[in-house]
């Protein structure tokens, strides 16, 4: 009786390990996936700055190149003329237009690269970017 007795604790002991390990791998399994969805909306999120920032920059240098063309078209059409002024300044655009068009890759596709190697990998520039943000919070 005393051997059953012993067989049987040994099995309780066994089964409450067991059922121990399961519910520390289900809640490792919980913390890990509540890491990476953290981790997943703090790297959209610095995404959605760099985005945001980039295009109201864009939209405010476009704004200031817009007026200092038409400054210049107004200034050179004192010279040469309206007409002749507009066309020189449609030049220059296009020109520089056809210059961005050539080089696309090594301006965009570089910068791009880097940027979401940044964002998506650990190395020491990513680390400093998410000590900025988590800075002011307590944990």
């Amino acid at each position: 009786m005393l051997h059953h007795w012993r067989n049987n604790s040994l099995f309780m002991r066994i089964e409450e390990f067991f059922d121990n390990l399961t519910d520390n791998l289900k809640e490792y399994a919980n913390i890990k996936i509540v890491s990476i969805k953290l981790s997943l909306v703090e790297k959209l999120s610095l995404l959605a700055r760099d985005i945001l920032s980039t295009l109201v920059i864009f939209f405010l240098t476009a704004a200031a190149l817009l007026f200092a063309l038409m400054a210049t078209m107004i200034l050179i059409a004192r010279y040469i003329g309206f007409l002749y002024s507009s066309l020189l300044i449609c030049a220059i655009l296009g020109t520089v237009a056809f210059t961005v068009y050539l080089f696309r890759k090594k301006l965009f596709i570089n910068m791009f690269i880097a940027l979401f190697s940044k964002m998506f990998f650990n190395n020491d520039t990513a680390g400093n970017e998410k000590n900025e943000l988590f800075q002011d919070k307590q944990h």
